[in-house]
């Protein structure tokens, strides 16, 4: 039996999809080691005040700043290009971290979290819609769902390899910090080296190498996306999912403090996990639901439950509330991957910007989050059914107006001269 259009692209590039999967659990492993470690690293290196706050904002800040240029690397090189370079401003990060080890330069330092940082958002630009790309446009969201759902399986990883390093007495400031500290990125960068071979040695779709070389249009093009409504909707609505996740996990750690005293310091750090743990299943879940429904119906379903969950540990606080955070990190599961989903697919060339564009609005969901940590516990989490509620509506704004604007926006894309 001749194979279908639609399962075609599927067995052809199998590999490449598992590679993909392979890179969003590196960056999940990449993005908690840091954090992890960072307190380590700012008793390493001194910092307070305003340096200690841009390292803890750097990723954030690299995020929004560093996503349209990211996004005009991936058009004028294409997705797999983008992604090798991605690799290796990661690859270069990693191994700054022996000469800022060696010489406890802060500068040095520094520069590696950047560039790093770069690199990051640069595989995410290009590899989220290229995840979208291998296989059928139909089941492009449920494909994105499923490469994600490894995320925060990544960041586990990542959270007991740094926890073993400190344990292990290898990341603190004493006799072989040099190692200590070099030690991980050098493994890191040596990893994402035989990554990058495998991505150049794969084969990819024709739509990885589909580029636009020149500058022109780049500004018409972010323009024409911000004429519509529906996309703006979804910046709004990233932004909401980035902030209700941030909260979730900070008020869950706030309120079992608080409602269980009796637990240990090494029991309230394993919330946290316990909260990625439900975030994986959430993403899991929903991803298996997709093959019964269309990804906007199980993210209003999945809202609907996180909307329920904020208003009941409002009401009641206490220990209800701390489950209730619990339930709000399955429940925002979805939400990152099938935002992007549904307002980037189907855009061609133009899947590149909507994605720099739509991962800006995550990026200052993650700085806005922190400003709430001064807010009243149980008021948060009404920030947080509001947040669930603009997910919501997204999520019922989405049917076929926003299959006729996205085609304009792509004429319009299509038309603008190369």
């Amino acid at each position: 039996m001749r194979l279908s259009e639609r399962t075609l692209p599927d067995r052809l590039y199998a590999t490449a999809f598992a590679l993909l999967i392979v890179l969003v659990l590196l960056w999940g492993v990449g993005h908690r080691f840091y954090e992890t470690l960072l307190p380590q690293f700012a008793a390493v290196f001194g910092l307070t005040g305003t340096g200690r706050a841009l390292t803890e904002s750097g990723y954030q800040i690299v995020y929004f700043f560093g996503a349209i240029p990211a996004a005009i690397i991936a058009r004028s090189f294409g997705y797999k290009i983008a992604i090798l370079i991605g690799l290796g401003s990661v690859c270069i990060g990693a191994f700054t971290f022996y000469p800022a080890a060696e010489t406890q330069g802060y500068s040095y330092f520094l520069f590696a979290v950047m560039v790093m940082a770069f690199g990051w958002i640069l595989l995410e630009v290009a590899g989220n819609p290229l995840a979208m790309a291998l296989g059928s446009t139909a089941t492009a969201v449920r494909r994105l769902n499923l490469v994600q759902a490894v995320y925060p399986l990544g960041s586990l990883l990542g959270i007991y390899s740094a926890r073993w390093l400190l344990q292990a007495d290898l990341a603190l400031p004493k006799q072989g910090f040099t190692y200590s500290m070099a030690h991980p990125y050098i493994v890191l960068g040596v990893s994402v080296l035989l990554l990058a071979y495998l991505f150049e040695e794969t084969r990819f779709p024709p739509s990885a190498q589909e580029r636009r070389p020149k500058l022109k249009g780049v500004i018409p093009e972010v323009r024409a996306l911000l004429s519509e409504p529906l996309f703006v909707f979804a910046i709004v609505a990233q932004f909401s999912g980035i902030l209700v996740l941030g909260t979730s996990w900070f008020l869950a750690d706030h309120f079992f403090r608080d409602s269980f005293a009796q637990l240990s310091d090494g029991a309230i750090a394993n919330v946290f996990v316990g909260c990625l743990i439900l975030f994986a299943l959430g993403r899991i879940a929903a991803t298996a639901l997709m093959w019964q429904l269309s990804p906007a119906r199980v993210l209003f379903f999945f809202s609907l439950g996180g909307v329920a969950s904020a208003l009941l540990g409002s009401l009641c606080g206490g220990e209800i509330a701390a489950f209730a955070c619990l339930a709000l990190s399955f429940f925002i599961g979805p939400a990152w991957p099938t935002i992007f989903g549904l307002a980037v697919g189907g855009r061609g060339l133009g899947m590149k910007l909507a994605a720099a564009v739509i991962t800006m609005g995550g990026a200052l969901g993650a700085v806005a989050y922190h400003f709430l940590m001064a807010f009243p516990p149980r008021a948060t989490l009404l920030v947080a059914a509001a947040g669930f509620m603009l997910i919501l509506a997204y999520t019922l704004a989405m049917p076929d107006s926003s299959r006729k604007s996205r085609a304009r926006t792509a004429e319009k894309i299509r038309m603008e001269p190369i």
